[in-house]
């Protein structure tokens, strides 16, 4: 591992699509609940879709990182991990609350038990009821949003490293199945931390919802469709 990265610093990769006040707000509250939610050393860096002179840069973030190319979900975290400093890496969707310690208890498990990738335990508001509670332990799976949960995972800089970069074939969706894929490929498992909690606020998706029709079903059912032409399914 590059001896320039700093072993405490976990770097918090947030995505976000500022259409108005509300979504910014949303984005800030995320920001704000990141930071106030410990002591823990920690930068945020984020991803903004708008251009900057629509939404100026977010004053709590470490930096604010305009693409100003076609949305890719993986692709924008590859973007940021490139001008990331932690060894410690947490990709998120701007729709989250962060639980007291929530960085803490993950990253010390996570060292405790040599586990490299890692999602917090989510309450969510709407949508499927997890089968797990905060009482659960430490769950190995890749089942996406059971285990893996695509809108907060965390993994080591060696892991990600190891990957080299994730698979950016898909825009939105399935983009979290392919990550899972990769860990597959080279026998690393995913654990879900369930002693530290995020609060998934918007898992009906307030950000794909305010787009366009034929936008969203491109983003969705139709990365599906591809995913399912691409494994023969």
């Amino acid at each position: 591992m590059d001896s320039s990265y700093n072993s405490d610093l976990l770097s918090i990769i947030i995505l976000s699509y500022t259409k108005d006040r509300h979504f910014r707000f949303m984005t800030e509250h995320a920001i704000d609940t990141a930071l106030d939610c410990s002591n823990h050393p920690k930068e945020i860096i984020v991803v903004e879709t708008c251009p900057e002179d629509k939404c100026p840069k977010y004053e709590r973030a470490t930096k604010t990182i305009y693409p100003n190319i076609e949305f890719n979900y993986n692709k924008f975290l590859n973007l940021a991990v490139k001008q990331a400093k932690g060894k410690y890496l947490a990709f998120c969707n701007n729709d989250l609350s962060f639980g007291k310690n929530w960085d803490v208890i993950l990253i010390n498990e996570m060292k405790k038990n040599n586990i490299q990738s890692a999602s917090p335990f989510s309450f969510i508001k709407c949508g499927h009821k997890s089968p797990y509670n905060s009482d659960s332990g430490n769950v190995e799976g890749y089942k996406i949003g059971f285990e893996f949960l695509g809108w907060c995972y965390v993994m080591t800089r060696e892991l990600y490293d190891r990957l080299g970069s994730f698979d950016e074939t898909y825009k939105f969706w399935r983009s979290d199945f392919v990550v899972t894929e990769q860990l597959k490929k080279i026998n690393v498992p995913h654990y879900l931390i369930c002693s530290s909690d995020v609060v998934h606020k918007e898992s009906g998706s307030q950000t794909l919802k305010s787009l366009s029709k034929d936008l969203q079903t491109e983003l969705t059912h139709g990365q599906i469709e591809l995913y399912k032409k691409n494994n023969n399914l």
